[in-house]
């Protein structure tokens, strides 16, 4: 691990191409770090189950769950399993990835918009993006858990979260 944080980020960075589906068409590729926890947070790199996740969202009963839905997801990370939603399900109204660490946010950005082929960008900052198929939006956005309060703009009727408690500080006792 100590040789990976010496390198420059570009040399630590890889991008993997996830199968999730029986639809070998249905493929999500992510640049990640190799490292597990890089740049200071976990958030870099995909983990087994947000791969389990994007698994149960490929079910046949999940369309709907989904559709016309506004979906929050806690702690996106690299975004695996936000993309395959996006990409499985095309009748999804909105779909919010969220995160807090500032390099996780930029990374999700990048495979959001490498992954949303014929997306169109609404807002750089933060992103924003609408689908010319369905219209559907995806965004990328800031939450952090420690400062959320009242104030905070963020509607849903279904909240994703996949292995999104890393760090046992967050969780009082």
């Amino acid at each position: 691990i100590g040789e990976l944080h010496l390198q420059p980020s570009s040399a630590a960075d890889f991008y993997k191409t996830y199968f999730l589906s029986s639809d070998p068409s249905l493929t999500v590729s992510l640049r990640e770090a190799r490292a597990v926890i890089s740049g200071g947070t976990t958030g870099l790199s995909s983990w087994t189950a947000g791969e389990y996740l994007a698994c149960w969202l490929d079910g046949q009963d999940r369309a709907r769950l989904v559709e016309g839905s506004r979906v929050v997801e806690l702690g996106a990370g690299s975004g695996i399993s936000g993309i395959f939603a996006l990409k499985r399900w095309r009748g999804i109204k909105e779909y919010s990835f969220t995160d807090c660490h500032g390099k996780v946010l930029h990374n999700l950005g990048h495979n959001v918009e490498r992954n949303c082929v014929g997306w169109s960008v609404v807002k750089e900052e933060p992103l924003e993006m609408v689908s010319e198929d369905s219209g559907t939006v995806a965004r990328v956005m800031e939450l952090n858990w420690e400062e959320f309060d009242e104030d905070t703009k963020l509607e849903a009727d279904i909240i994703l979260g996949a292995d999104i408690v890393f760090d046992p500080r967050l969780l009082p006792s």
